[in-house]
Formats: C-alpha cells, structure tokens, sequence
C-alpha cells in the first residue's frame, strides 16, 4: 500500500516520472504500469455496470454519461482514475477487489456529485 505523497506518485507512474520525464507511455512490466492497467479494467467493469444501473440511481444521469465516454476511450480515465486511487494508498499491491471497490466508491467523484 502506497503511504506517502511521492509513493503514491511512483504507484501510478512509475519512478521514472520522479525524475522529471513524463509518466511511461507504453505497456511494460514497470508495478505502475501494471497498476495503471489493473485500474483500467475495473474502471471498464464499472462503466458496464452503471451502464446497465436504473435510472432511479442518485446521481445517474453523471454517472452514465462518464460510463459512456469511458467506454469510447479508455485510455483517456486511465490515469485520472490511477492518480486518484494512489493518493488513497493504492498501488500494484493492493487486491483487485480493492481497486474496483476504489473505482465504484469514486465513480460519482469522477463523474461530478450534483
């Protein structure tokens, strides 16, 4: 579990980024990337299942819409969506469970609380 601010930093890009080069672009074996592609499927998951959440749901009309944009561009949620969860204590160790968790709890964040 990521603790402090630059290791919650390096979780979600990498240490490489600590020394002022941008974050990784490409698919590697670094922890922060396979983090960042761990966030990416759960907030995929979570995109098809407010998707298909009913309307009554607080805050739907948000939270769909962020389901939709997500699901024509992923790579486009993957590192707002990492960021945050580092800065909760996040990282390349942390269960599956806990990061879709983190991405459900987060989603209304995201997608704007009315």
């Amino acid at each position: 579990m990521a603790i402090g601010l630059l290791a919650q930093w390096e979780a979600c890009y990498g240490p490489s980024a600590r020394s002022g080069q941008p974050p990784p672009q490409e698919l590697d074996a670094e922890p922060s990337s396979q983090f960042r592609h761990r966030v990416a499927m759960a907030v995929s998951s979570q995109a098809v299942a407010v998707s298909q959440e009913l309307t009554t749901v607080t805050n739907h009309a948000n939270r769909v819409v962020l389901a939709k944009n997500v699901l024509n561009n992923p790579s486009g949620y993957v590192d707002p969506f990492a960021q945050a969860m580092a800065s909760q204590g996040l990282d390349n160790t942390s269960t599956d469970a806990a990061i879709a968790n983190a991405v459900s709890v987060g989603w209304n964040f995201m997608a704007g609380v009315p």
